[in-house]
């Protein structure tokens, strides 16, 4: 359960910081694009990572789900790159390891409750 809550935390650092630089480089246009490529990685890896049965028999749950676990934090990510795109660089380092923090502990328990609402699988 620890690999798991720091991967988390790896992948939402590295991820607002991926959305740092994007937005400061290339805009909003740029920033938006990385998020679609992010969102579309995460869902092709939910959605491929489980059993053919569950493919065959949750479709519809599984595809609501996979694109909902990633496009919900992905968005959030987006609006806290915006938000705090005019920090100094060493604020908007610890905005992310701050936000990757929170979203290590936040993220598990989101994906078992989303799990839970759209069918796929409950506790």
């Amino acid at each position: 359960m620890a690999i798991l809550f720091f991967t988390v935390f790896i992948v939402t650092f590295c991820w607002l910081e991926l959305l740092y630089l994007a937005l400061n480089r290339f805009g909003k246009v740029a920033t938006v694009g990385v998020s679609v490529l992010g969102v579309t990685a995460g869902f092709l890896y939910s959605y491929y990572g489980v059993t053919d049965y569950t493919r065959d028999t949750k479709a519809v749950p599984l595809v609501v789900f996979s694109i909902l676990a990633y496009l919900i934090p992905a968005i959030v990510l987006y609006f806290i790159a915006l938000f705090t795109k005019h920090f100094s660089v060493s604020s908007r380092h610890a905005w992310a390891a701050v936000i990757g923090f929170i979203n290590c502990f936040v993220w598990p328990f989101f994906a078992l409750a989303l799990g839970c609402y759209s069918e796929l699988d409950c506790i």
